[in-house]
């Protein structure tokens, strides 16, 4: 899924890159409070594709799902928001971060197209591996190359498969 596309063209998000954010502040990316930026660590826009590409569909599920707290805060600063994110109530922010990562391994990788790779290469690894092998087994020998296919991190297919119970529609005998 051309997330960068998404981002820029379809949602028509600025993404700006920060020098050091994570190394300063331990974040790797933040939605600006008007949700017209994404934020990100400079090094991971450079050197971690999956990363930021997760970062970036992470940001996006906040922007779809948060809106409405980002922009009721009238935030004009990243110190600002900052304080505003650690001042959240601990539960309501784990349940918001769970959501927003949950809906970002959705946009990057898309059920259907996950399930018909998936069970392409899992008709050929069956062929390798013994019979009585677990799902998980199964998922865990196919996650990175299908983690190459979407260019993500292989424990979002993972996620995908196991966490999300698609692999429940796979034909795994």
């Amino acid at each position: 899924m051309p997330i960068e596309e998404i981002v820029e063209f379809d949602l028509g998000l600025d993404v700006v890159p920060l020098p050091n954010l994570h190394r300063d502040f331990q974040i790797e990316s933040w939605l600006s409070h008007d949700t017209r930026s994404i934020f990100v660590d400079l090094r991971q826009c450079e050197e971690m594709e999956t990363r930021y590409r997760f970062s970036l569909a992470h940001k996006v599920g906040h922007l779809l799902l948060h809106a409405d707290l980002y922009r009721g805060s009238l935030l004009t600063s990243f110190e600002g928001w900052l304080a505003f994110h650690e001042g959240l109530d601990p539960i309501l922010r784990d349940n918001m971060e769970w959501q927003a990562r949950s809906l970002a391994g959705r946009i990057l990788v898309p059920a259907a197209p996950l399930l018909k790779r998936a069970q392409q290469l899992l008709d050929r690894a069956k062929k390798r591996l013994p019979k009585k092998v677990s799902s998980e087994a199964l998922f865990g020998s196919i996650s990175i190359p299908l983690a190459d296919v979407f260019r993500v991190h292989e424990e979002v297919v993972r996620i995908r498969l196991s966490g999300d119970r698609l692999g429940r529609r796979l034909r795994l005998e």
